[in-house]
């Protein structure tokens, strides 16, 4: 199995046990999956495309209810430059991306700054990759713990899912038009995008700008 390249996750699955991946140099995606929860200890630990002929572990976006990461479960991914943590993140473990020194881009979509373990990323990546969290909640990563060690952070706007069916579409941009053309006060923060006291076409602007870049 070290020679696997390629990794899909089913929507069946919650738990990734740990080791389930460890040491497979050629793997260079990885997909979780949205029903996974918890991704275990070294899961994923040493997919650093040791070899001359591989790709290596470049990104890695997780999926949407994903909660906890266990202590070096990416420990040594060392090819690994992106990371995008879904909204649901509440723990990250100890060493959990130690020795990803090449990391460029961290993003963390959790308006509350996940709990984190020790050493959880390399000091290189604290120093040189950009971390891009909430705007709304920019000032609570700026002091939460380990958070506040990322020399560049940097608020990103998130979209609203304004007609509840967990996903984020034409329709939901739609829905806020709809609602400011007939007069309607939007008072719930969420669709106050920019941070500036009030739901407005700037925010839909915003909206769309964000369905068009994703």
């Amino acid at each position: 199995m070290n020679k696997l390249r390629s990794i899909d996750i089913p929507n069946t699955v919650n738990h990734i046990e740990a080791g389930a991946f460890h040491y497979c140099y050629y793997l260079h995606h990885i997909h979780t999956g949205d029903s996974v929860t918890v991704i275990g200890e070294y899961a994923f630990a040493d997919c650093n495309g040791l070899y001359i002929d591989s790709i290596g572990l470049i990104d890695l976006k997780l999926g949407k209810l994903l909660k906890t990461i266990e202590r070096c479960a990416f420990e040594r991914c060392s090819d690994l430059t992106t990371v995008v943590f879904p909204d649901s993140v509440i723990y990250i473990g100890d060493r959990a991306f130690g020795n990803a020194n090449l990391l460029t881009s961290v993003t963390c979509k959790a308006l509350t700054p996940p709990v984190m373990g020790v050493d959880v990323f390399h000091a290189d990546a604290l120093t040189n990759a950009t971390l891009y969290v909430p705007l709304r909640t920019i000032e609570e990563y700026r002091t939460a713990d380990v958070w506040k060690d990322f020399a560049h952070i940097e608020g990103i706007y998130l979209p609203v899912d304004a007609n509840g069916d967990s996903e984020f579409n034409i329709t939901d941009i739609n829905v806020m038009v709809n609602r400011l053309i007939n007069g309607e006060t939007i008072e719930d923060p969420a669709y106050d995008l920019n941070c500036d006291g009030e739901v407005n076409v700037t925010d839909v602007i915003l909206l769309i700008n964000l369905l068009v870049n994703s």
